[in-house]
Parts: C-alpha cells; structure tokens; sequence
C-alpha cells in the first residue's frame, strides 16, 4: 500500500486525497472507521492507527501523518520512495534544503516532512517519515531542537 506526499497539503492513501485540516468525520467518510483510536487530553489531541500509519487530530482536525519504517507502507514523494531509497535524503534535497542532521529529526520545511532517525542521532522507532501542513511548521521546529538539531 502507497501513501503519496501532496506537500503541505495531504496525501492520496487508497486513491483517495487527504487533506490537512480534514475532520476525523470526514476522513472516517474516505477511508472508513479506524480499528482503534487513542485520546490523549492532555495535549487535545487523538491519535488513530490505519494500515500502519498514524493519523493525527487536533482539535478534531487532521494536522499530521506520522509512517514508521516498520508500516509496510510506501511513503512516496515523486518517484522517491522515502523510508527504503539509501538515496532519498539526497534526492529531497533537490526539492528543498533539509535542516542539518545533527540531531534526531531532520524537516523538509517546503515538503511538509520530517524525518526522524535519518540523521546522527537514532530514535527507538528506527525511522519515521511525519507529514504535516504549512501551518505546524513551528510546531516542527520546535521538534527538531527537541531531537538536538542545530542550525
């Protein structure tokens, strides 16, 4: 099963487009319901496994889609299939500069993604490809000094 990147905007899943800012009710319409949802109140937001990815809701509205490695998913911007291409942090690079990778987490700001473990510093879930919207771009700074990136 495929996941493809519209950056900044959502992804085509089940040939199906998903776009940020989506309600949980609206994506429950495109893809059915989900076999498990978590609420977390803390920070307001709910989390619902589907095929291996994570769809992410704040407020009720979709802001990300977290993939591990270990989804069996291909995650797929252009024709470059993130989370197995040896090469896929070279080849983003062509399409937008990526922060350093100094740290755990490593954004592609212009893309809408994040990459988690593909820098020097490994996470538990060995790599995670995060899609999110124009919007959560600070939110996603803020997670790149969290994982000890530095400019």
């Amino acid at each position: 099963m495929e996941i493809i990147i519209n950056p900044l905007k959502g992804i085509f899943f089940k040939e199906k487009e998903i776009v940020f800012g989506m309600t949980q009710q609206k994506v429950e319409l495109l893809l059915g319901p989900p076999t498990s949802f978590h609420v977390n109140n803390l920070i307001n937001q709910i989390h619902e496994p589907r095929n291996g990815a994570i769809f992410k809701y704040e407020n009720n509205n979709l802001f990300s889609i977290e993939i591990p490695i270990n989804s069996g998913l291909k995650v797929l911007f252009k024709d470059i299939e993130i989370l197995n291409d040896k090469e896929a942090v070279c080849k983003l690079s062509k399409f937008d500069t990526p922060t350093p990778d100094n740290g755990k987490y490593m954004n592609f700001y212009k893309l809408g993604i994040l990459l988690g473990g593909f820098g020097k510093k490994r996470i538990p879930e060995k790599k995670i490809v995060i899609v999110f919207p124009k919007d959560k771009i600070e939110y996603y700074e803020m997670m790149f000094k969290i994982g000890g990136g530095k400019l």
